[in-house]
């Protein structure tokens, strides 16, 4: 925590199965791997991405806690440590008409809401991961930001928007996001 009371990196939380921790140098290939297939990126992108756009994904997740006091999470499996994706309460600066729901004043870290995501590799889909790692980043988020949340989900990805409602987050509406729709959740 620095002098205003913020995490200056992503604070680890250990679940039964998982660590979220901050990003390391080392975890950049895996992290390119995740992102290279297509099944795990089909609903945020189209065209895969090259390790110049890729690094400065990973650049932006790792220097997001500084500035805001919340940001990305890697995501490692306990048993064997691999890199399994990541969970993230982060301002992605979206551009919106209307913009997302957030304060109309500064809130304690910032002064839109905090949006949840989450990306795991296509390997561990289905095996709970994203539950335990989303439930872990909310329970941080309800102590430490004690503000609403908000995720943006695209209508056909269907496994993220349960577990976006078994979270807790509820429709508040529709936006066009890169020309596509996508649905705005909030939470809290």
């Amino acid at each position: 925590m620095g002098g205003t009371d913020r995490p200056v990196t992503a604070p680890r939380i250990v679940t039964d199965r998982l660590i979220l921790r901050a990003f390391e140098r080392a975890d950049f290939d895996a992290f390119c791997g995740i992102r290279n297939k297509p099944e795990v990126v089909k609903h945020i992108s189209t065209e895969p991405q090259s390790r110049s756009q890729l690094w400065q994904k990973f650049a932006y997740a790792s220097g997001l806690w500084p500035l805001l006091g919340h940001g990305v999470w890697a995501v490692e499996r306990r048993e064997g440590g691999q890199l399994i994706g990541d969970v993230a309460l982060a301002d992605y600066q979206r551009d919106f008409s209307p913009p997302l729901p957030g304060p109309a004043e500064p809130g304690r870290f910032g002064v839109s809401w905090p949006e949840a995501s989450w990306l795991f590799d296509s390997e561990v889909h289905g095996q709970g991961y994203a539950s335990e790692a989303l439930t872990a980043a909310l329970d941080w988020a309800d102590t430490h930001l004690a503000v609403p949340l908000v995720c943006i989900i695209t209508p056909d990805n269907l496994p993220s928007i349960r577990l976006a409602e078994r979270h807790g987050f509820i429709r508040v509406g529709e936006r066009i996001h890169s020309d596509d729709p996508v649905i705005v959740f909030q939470r809290g």
